[in-house]
């Protein structure tokens, strides 16, 4: 009898080894990554510093570049840096002296510096803006002409969404599932949703690119936006059966028309319906962990549509027919929130 429960305490001692291997094999496989929601890259991206170019003086509005033979309209990309405040032209080719524009003109005070940059595509024309602008391009024959709107001059109704992160801010993550990544495609689709709606959407980001707590804060004080979105996905560490959305909202500021609880409660519901998901709740943002709702002076939430640190809800968040449908009920929040704000009005 004393042999048997010897043995029974040996293969007992076994099993328990075994299964204590699967669990810390596990673990090491299992990278999870918390980070705070309101951190974000404060240096921002890293832009060269180039070789000033001198421009002649032009109307208000107006940027025109005249180029030479060599460079024709395909060969030149638009885009606005929102990290470093810059409308960059982007000519392919090599770098050569005849891809510069011949003339460079501008109004003076609208265009602090004109900045010229050698990239691995070709070069680069960085205009330094003293505010932001939309822009629309016209071309005749080797002559570029940019004009710039001031946002509230072109839409009626403005949502500023920023998705979190980005660049060397990946956010939170669990292995390869980061939310940077899974914020801007809620963005894009966002952006995508509310195209032909009368509600522009101006994004904090575009692309995996670092951006600064400052820049943001500085581009939604630039903008006087209607609504403003902050998109962010969520973690657990300790529990990792914890799922749902959740929106938080600023308890301090009082916004006409709507409160940011109102706002924020209309947005989950619409957000929870869209995905057949569950709400986990509205909550006053009290630890100031979202920078842009904490600043808004309008009604602004921010959004933690899920939790990667969930099996089953960190799967869904990978799929791009799942944040579709994320952006869809964040969208149809936005349009119920502009009745709201609209009637307010009247």
């Amino acid at each position: 009898m004393t042999q048997l429960w010897k043995w029974t305490a040996v293969i007992g001692s076994v099993f328990y080894l075994l299964c204590m291997s699967v669990v810390i094999v596990y673990a090491a496989n299992k990278s999870v990554v918390i980070v705070e929601n309101d951190t974000q890259a404060e240096e921002g991206m890293e832009y060269l510093a180039g070789t000033e170019m001198e421009f002649t003086g032009a109307q208000e509005n107006v940027l025109r570049y005249t180029f030479g033979n060599g460079v024709a309209q395909e060969d030149v990309s638009i885009e606005y840096r929102l990290g470093a405040g810059e409308l960059v032209l982007q000519v392919t080719g090599l770098r050569d002296e005849w891809l510069l524009p011949e003339e460079v003109a501008a109004a003076e005070g609208q265009v602090e510096s004109l900045v010229r940059r050698d990239t691995e595509e070709g070069l680069e024309i960085a205009a330094k803006l003293d505010r932001y602008y939309e822009f629309e391009s016209s071309w005749d024959e080797h002559t570029l002409e940019l004009t710039l709107t001031r946002p509230e001059d072109r839409y009626a109704f403005i949502v500023v969404v920023n998705p979190a992160h980005g660049g060397t801010n990946i956010g939170n993550a669990v292995n390869s599932l980061r939310e940077k990544e899974i914020t801007m495609v809620i963005g894009a689709a966002l952006e995508k949703r509310l195209q032909d709606t009368g509600i522009k959407v101006l994004l904090t980001r575009t692309k995996d690119e670092d951006i600064s707590t400052e820049a943001r804060l500085e581009f939604l004080e630039d903008i006087t936006p209607d609504l403003v979105v902050e998109i962010h996905v969520n973690a657990d560490a300790v529990n990792e059966k914890t799922f749902g959305t959740e929106v938080y909202y600023n308890h301090i500021f009082y916004t006409r028309g709507m409160t940011n609880a109102e706002f924020a409660d209309l947005m989950e519901r619409e957000v929870v319906t869209a995905i057949s998901g569950r709400a986990g709740g509205i909550f006053p943002d009290e630890e100031a962990r979202y920078a842009l709702v904490q600043n808004a002076k309008v009604p602004a939430v921010g959004i933690e549509v899920g939790y990667l640190t969930n099996e089953a809800e960190g799967a869904l968040l990978q799929r791009n027919d799942y944040c579709e449908k994320i952006a869809e009920g964040i969208g149809n929040g936005l349009e119920k929130a502009r009745e709201i704000l609209d009637k307010d009005e009247e």
